[in-house]
This record gives structure tokens, sequence and C-alpha cells, in this order.
């Protein structure tokens, strides 16, 4: 039996997408009980139309979610912090997990 996560990855480096997307399906082949559906998103914008787009009988079950993203086109959600309380709100079932390389030395 097979335990089907679905997963939305956010994060505007295409690189740091497919190195998650690998670990995921590494995972998998090391336990093939898990079954990840990954899908992805390069800005708040992309991330909230998938997150609005699923039909009601589906969710994300994870997200991986930078904190250092492209803007909303209506600029309401400046970023993953924004993006992150409007997804807990929301769909308060998702796990999140927040990744960033954000240095801030103040």
């Amino acid at each position: 039996m097979h335990n089907i996560f679905n997963v939305l990855i956010i994060d505007d480096h295409p690189a740091i997408i497919d190195i998650y997307k690998i670990a995921l399906e590494r995972l998998n082949s090391i336990n093939n009980s898990f079954c990840f559906r990954v899908e992805s998103a390069n800005s708040c914008q992309e991330a909230l139309e998938k997150l609005n787009y699923k039909s009601t009988d589906f969710q994300f079950d994870l997200i991986f979610l930078d904190i250092r993203i492209p803007p909303s086109d209506d600029g309401k959600i400046l970023g993953g912090e924004d993006l992150g309380l409007k997804i807990r709100e929301e769909h308060d079932d998702v796990k999140i997990i927040v990744l960033t390389s954000y240095n801030d030395n103040f």
C-alpha cells in the first residue's frame, strides 16, 4: 500500500525545486510505501493560483515554502511570510516547511 502525499514546492530558483524533487524521489526509492505527487510554483501569484485551482476534494499535504519569493500581482501577498499566513488561514491541515537562505545582519 502506498501513502500518497501531494506536495507543493514554492521557490523562485528552479535548481532548488529540482533538488527537493530529487530528494523526494530518492525517499520514494528507498521506501516505496511513500509516493509523492509534486507540483511547483515560482512566485506568490503562481502558488495562489495552484492553491485556488485545486478542487475541494484535493488538498496539498505538504508545502515547501521559500520566504523570499516574488509577490502576488495585486501586491497583497508580498513574500513567503504573507503566503504562509494565507495558506495556514485557508488550509489548516497542510504541513508547511519553511525554506530560506535569507540573511539579515541586523
